[in-house]
């Protein structure tokens, strides 16, 4: 199963879209799925049910953290390397959807805005737009890494 069907089955078991993608490639950085879903587990819903920063950017985000190892305290050139892949992650994101924000993705998409989980349901997969960020997310992460992996 390739990552972007991984997130995505993440989703549709019930798991909050960070969750879904952090946790679709956390083998790959040796964290355990266990780990992978109590650490991104209050990432969903824009951070908590905020409905700020999608949960599927926020993931990308955490991974390129674990990709590039974090960074030295006081390494100004590996910050600034972080922040520039973080920067490029959230800008292809928002060339494709408009936007990074949970609120406006969920708006433009015509569904409810509530700070509350909704329950998983039949109906609420056929009208939620949050697989087609999950998968994309994951389509980005998969090209991101074999990049990173072929410029070491």
């Amino acid at each position: 199963m390739d990552y972007m069907e991984k997130a995505v089955a993440y989703f549709r078991s019930g798991r909050n879209c960070c969750q879904s993608v952090f946790t679709a490639f956390s083998d790959v950085f040796g964290v355990s799925e266990a780990e992978a879903l109590a650490i991104s587990s209050g990432l969903g819903g824009g951070m908590g049910g905020l409905r700020e920063k999608c949960g599927a950017v926020t993931a990308m985000f955490m991974l390129a953290g674990l990709k590039r190892n974090g960074y030295q305290a006081g390494s100004l050139p590996d910050k600034k390397a972080l922040y520039d892949d973080i920067k490029m992650l959230n800008q292809t994101f928002e060339d494709k959807f408009g936007t990074t924000c949970c609120r406006d993705l969920l708006v433009k998409a015509g569904c409810e805005v509530k700070a509350d989980p909704s329950a998983r349901t039949d109906g609420y997969y056929k009208v939620r737009p949050c697989e087609r960020f999950i998968r994309y997310a994951a389509e980005v992460m998969t090209q991101y890494l074999e990049k990173a992996s072929s410029i070491q």
